[in-house]
């Protein structure tokens, strides 16, 4: 059995380059290994280049249904690609509380 990998809400604006030229859309979930924006029709399979800031990521269309389309990124990204694309940036490591006694 297939297992999907669990999805991340978002709410990042985004540019997409397309063949027609870019577009603005809304990342509205993702995770490793793609994500679903709105505010956008593309025609599927399409290759594009999701936009998020400095990061470019590609990716092709695998749904569309209405206003929204399904996103298969080319690759899969990295954890911290994964918070920058949702806005987050990753915080400092947490202190330890472990404490050693000495012997």
């Amino acid at each position: 059995m297939r297992y999907r990998e669990m999805r991340l809400p978002c709410d990042c604006d985004v540019r997409l380059d397309t063949s027609r030229g870019p577009v603005r859309a809304t990342l509205r979930n993702v995770c490793s290994v793609g994500g679903r924006v709105t505010g956008v029709s593309l025609p599927l399979g399409e290759e594009i280049a999701l936009r998020s800031g400095s990061d470019a990521i590609g990716a092709r269309v695998r749904w569309v249904r209405g206003g929204a389309c399904g996103l298969r990124f080319l690759r899969e990204i990295d954890p911290e690609e994964l918070l920058r694309l949702r806005g987050k940036t990753p915080g400092p490591a947490a202190p330890s509380h472990h404490r050693y006694r000495s012997l």
